[in-house]
C-alpha cells in the first residue's frame, strides 16, 4: 500500500484539478461534475483517477445511469 501511495496522491491531485472545469469541459472528456465530486471522495486506498475512469466507461457503455 505505501510504495502506491504516491501515485494514488498525484492520481487524488489530477481529480481535484478536474473541479475547475466547467461542465462543458467535463462533459467532452466523458464525465460529469458529480463523478469528480464521487472520485474525489473515495479513500485513499482507491486509485481516484483510475475509478473515475473505469465509471465513465460504464456510463458509455450504458451500464451507469445518472
Amino acid at each position: 500500500w505505501y510504495g502506491a501511495c504516491p501515485r494514488r496522491v498525484d492520481s487524488r491531485r489530477a481529480v481535484s484539478r478536474l473541479e475547475t472545469f466547467d461542465d462543458y469541459m467535463l462533459r467532452d472528456i466523458g464525465v460529469s461534475r458529480g463523478d469528480v465530486r464521487w472520485a474525489a471522495g473515495l479513500p485513499l486506498t482507491v486509485n481516484a483517477a483510475l475509478a473515475l475512469e473505469e465509471r465513465s466507461q460504464f456510463r458509455r457503455n450504458g451500464r451507469l445511469r445518472d
